[in-house]
């Protein structure tokens, strides 16, 4: 009991990164950079290679294929312009899930975009799987043939995207949604695309509003 008592402690501990100088001779110096550039290196290739994919796969877009990239947009706070002094430590935060859908009608590329609100904070694989049902759903009520696959990209984070519950999602996506699909991952630390520019544009246009004091954010508390 007491080890699950310091493991749930631990867990919520926050994580804080610190710069950190060290002194070292140039032969040393030149050592650890020489240690560190091969795995640089297979770093770099695997960022070039999934970008290349990535770009060809848009290209090479066909009628009845769709690419959804997506991720999670950094929780919004719920300011007010006109807030008492205490609001400052208590305000609640929303979930912002952002995806670009990429198709090709009558010849043409296309492009929706989806940015999905929600009070549940916890970004793991079952809201997930929600969200590309909202998501899906809705490129099918717009008459958008998606009959042959479905194409997603995302990072690699382990407890969202990359993880077995969530392959499992992944094999039964024909069965759930009528159509097969395959996940592609980018590089870590390098998966921004438009969907990430959707999440900073809604953030933006909300707080203006905000500022303007035009719009007044809250949960709806639903009993």
């Amino acid at each position: 009991q007491e080890n699950q008592k310091r493991k749930k402690e631990e867990s919520n501990m926050a994580q804080v990164t610190q710069k950190k100088s060290e002194r070292r001779t140039i032969k040393e110096t030149l050592r650890m950079l020489e240690e560190r550039l091969e795995a640089f290196s297979i770093h770099n290739h695997t960022n070039i290679t999934q970008l290349h994919k990535f770009k060809c796969m848009k290209d090479q877009l066909q009628e009845g294929e769709v690419i959804i990239s997506e991720d999670f947009s950094e929780n919004y706070a719920l300011k007010q312009q006109n807030e008492i002094m205490t609001a400052h430590w208590s305000n609640e935060s929303i979930t912002l899930f952002c995806a670009t859908v990429q198709f090709k009608e009558a010849g043409k590329k296309r492009f929706q975009h989806y940015v999905l609100v929600s009070d549940d904070l916890k970004h793991e694989k079952d809201s997930i799987w929600y969200y590309n049902n909202f998501i899906i759903n809705g490129i099918k009520k717009k008459g958008i043939a998606i009959n042959k696959k479905v194409y997603y990209w995302s990072d690699g984070l382990s407890c969202q995207f990359k993880n077995q519950y969530h392959f499992s999602n992944i094999k039964f996506h024909e069965e759930d949604h009528g159509t097969p699909a395959a996940w592609n991952y980018f590089a870590t630390s390098h998966g921004k695309g438009e969907n990430d520019g959707v999440g900073g544009d809604v953030k933006n246009y909300v707080w203006r509003k905000n500022l303007q004091k035009k719009a007044v954010v809250t949960i709806n508390k639903h009993k």
